[in-house]
């Protein structure tokens, strides 16, 4: 479990995430096991506070009292022992009272700080997807249809649409690609031309275009009345998704972890992008799978599918 998933346990148990995120922790914690053994861990470690949040009031004139015992160990001692520390006469009470206060505060203020780092997160990546959408958009306009996703030959990956982009001169910065910028990931990400691809060798060719496409994933085709597969193309819907956070590439069909176990943004043919929540999706396309419940090509031309940019196109499974 990393730190945001451990904050935002934090924060349930403590009743400070918002009613729908309060719903959603509680559901996670019923299905995996491990959120299971965090929150009885936590549980524990908040239940040894109890006794100190009903504690009483510090003593009356505590700093009163701690003044004069300064004053007087002071007037007594040499300078060496005021140095060290031992001036003090704070009781254990006084120790644990401050200590405890201490904690409950960065209890408190933890997870309201993770909650923001979610929503600066879901923001950024949504940010990429705009413009990203303005990019498909701008491709569009120029050839009459978005970047299409080949079912055979070289480039048959979802992430075709990358090099595409590329050398159309709609795409330079990779870190548009990335819902984790660092600056690691950001020069492991080469982007190139279809034609500088086709001139590598065949491992080294997919190796490269297998990461290209980044954090996100793309719509691939359909199949056509006849069989045949058509590659995604806008047919005057803007409701169809066109792009999202990838989905998971270990679980098939499910969505990823860009934003943890909360949802998903998407990009839509009309330039409009959403938070989409696990819990609750909105519509009735599953975004990663076709209506028959398989990770390949769509049913139909209002069957959109997003894979991860490292799968490949597959028509049909068996």
């Amino acid at each position: 479990m990393n730190s945001h998933d451990e904050q935002l346990l934090i924060g349930y148990l403590l009743q400070a995430l918002e009613p729908e995120q309060q719903q959603q922790v509680a559901r996670r914690i019923q299905e995996d096991p491990l959120w299971q053994r965090q929150a009885q861990r936590w549980r524990r470690l908040l239940h040894q506070l109890e006794p100190a949040r009903a504690a009483p009031d510090p003593p009356d004139h505590l700093v009163e009292r701690t003044l004069q015992a300064i004053h007087r160990k002071t007037a007594t001692a040499g300078s060496q022992e005021a140095f060290s520390g031992r001036a003090s006469r704070w009781s254990v009470l006084d120790v644990v009272t401050v200590a405890v206060v201490l904690a409950l505060l960065a209890l408190l203020v933890l997870p309201a700080v993770g909650y923001q780092r979610f929503r600066a997160q879901v923001l950024h990546c949504s940010n990429n997807l705009r413009y990203l959408g303005q990019a498909l958009c701008q491709y569009h306009h120029t050839h009459n249809h978005f970047p299409e996703t080949p079912a055979e030959g070289p480039l048959r990956l979802a992430s075709a649409f990358v090099p595409l982009l590329y050398q159309n001169h709609l795409l330079e910065d990779p870190a548009r690609l990335l819902c984790y910028a660092t600056p690691q990931r950001v020069k492991a990400l080469q982007l190139l031309t279809v034609e500088q691809l086709q001139r590598l060798p065949e491992p080294r060719r997919r190796q490269l275009l297998a990461r290209m496409s980044g954090d996100y994933g793309y719509c691939i085709g359909y199949l056509g009345p006849d069989g045949s597969y058509v590659p995604f193309r806008c047919q005057g819907d803007g409701h169809l998704a066109l792009m999202a956070d990838a989905p998971d590439p270990q679980r098939s069909g499910c969505p990823g972890k860009n934003h943890g176990p909360w949802g998903f943004n998407v990009l839509y043919a009309s330039g409009a992008v959403r938070f989409v929540n696990v819990a609750n999706p909105t519509g009735r396309d599953h975004l990663f799978c076709n209506r028959r419940g398989q990770v390949c090509a769509g049913c139909d031309a209002r069957d959109a599918v997003i894979l991860p940019g490292s799968a490949r196109v597959l028509l049909a499974l068996d």
